[in-house]
């Protein structure tokens, strides 16, 4: 995973953004071209007039206030000797006008900190990240507030042994992003597939005979992978339990900083159902998450399009 370009995400409402720290440490290990973006989703209200020209000037006065606190955030950047550019648009939803400036700029990684998860009281309403985790074409890193530590540890979750669910160059994929993060930030890199056993009834009791015969074969599988792809120094991992909880469970104990992991949008670009293991974890761990997709991912944003 080469990273040359990133795009870094900025929250028009937090004026000093808490990502700029690991921020730094990622521009130092890779130095790349670095563009700090905001996607500004206010509703611009039209003059006294109702004119179409108030409604202009005032999208011409928000762009220039939110390129100016940019390139105040940018001069910290050029200071340390990295190249920066800056930003701003009026686009809305939010996650659509990330994504289209992502199409446009071909970003080799994208940067945002992570939102709140939803609460009961706003379930009827999808969080952004989540529709970035289905629908951004990029490497999508959402960071949550805190520093790493000074010897990172990054894991990454492998699951070479459902073809039909997910191609092969995925889990290369993320085995290379897991591998260039671990390298350029001098972090331990831990390896994880978690053994699934064969499929049964809800009612019907597991076969544990089976299930040993599965997770044998299976992890011949991964082992087998691994040996072939790993190129680094990570360590590989088999947890024994459901593949959500045990990752959350896995990062938790292992005080992780970094979790990579492939994401399958089955999802219809107008579904507003947005499931999926990425989105499952994203929501339960309290580590930075990098979601990674298949080499030839087509965004649903550009299918929205097209209809």
């Amino acid at each position: 995973m080469k990273i040359e370009s990133m795009l870094i995400v900025i929250n028009p409402q937090q004026p000093v953004p808490l990502m700029l720290e690991k921020v730094f440490r990622l521009a130092a290990a890779f130095k790349p071209r670095i563009e700090l973006f905001i996607c500004d989703t206010e509703t611009l209200l039209r003059g006294p007039d109702h004119s179409a020209a108030a409604a202009e000037q005032g999208l011409a006065k928000m762009r220039t206030e939110r390129i100016a606190a940019l390139e105040a955030l940018a001069a910290a950047l050029r200071g340390a000797g990295h190249q920066v550019k800056v930003d701003a648009l009026r686009f809305a939803p939010l996650h659509e006008g990330i994504v289209r400036h992502v199409l446009k700029r071909k970003p080799d990684l994208v940067i945002k900190e992570h939102q709140e998860s939803i609460t009961l009281a706003r379930a009827a309403r999808i969080p952004t990240d989540h529709y970035l985790a289905r629908d951004c074409p990029a490497p999508l890193l959402l960071l949550q507030p805190g520093a790493w530590s000074l010897s990172p540890q990054v894991v990454s979750a492998i699951d070479p042994c459902h073809p039909a669910d997910r191609a092969a160059e995925l889990d290369m994929a993320v085995l290379a992003a897991g591998e260039a993060l671990s390298s350029s930030l001098g972090a331990a890199h831990q390896c994880v597939h978690a053994l699934q056993g064969p499929s049964h009834l809800v009612d019907e009791p597991p076969d544990q005979v089976a299930i040993a015969a599965q997770h044998q074969q299976n992890r011949q599988i991964v082992e087998r992978f691994f040996d072939r792809h790993a190129k680094g120094h990570a360590t590989l991992h088999f947890l024994e339990s459901h593949p959500r909880q045990a990752l959350i469970e896995f990062v938790k104990a292992r005080a992780c900083d970094i979790l990579v992991m492939g994401a399958v949008a089955r999802s219809r670009p107008h579904d507003p159902l947005i499931g999926g293991t990425a989105a499952a974890v994203l929501d339960a761990v309290s580590c930075d998450v990098l979601i990674i997709k298949s080499p030839g991912f087509i965004s649903p944003v550009l299918i929205a399009d097209e209809i």
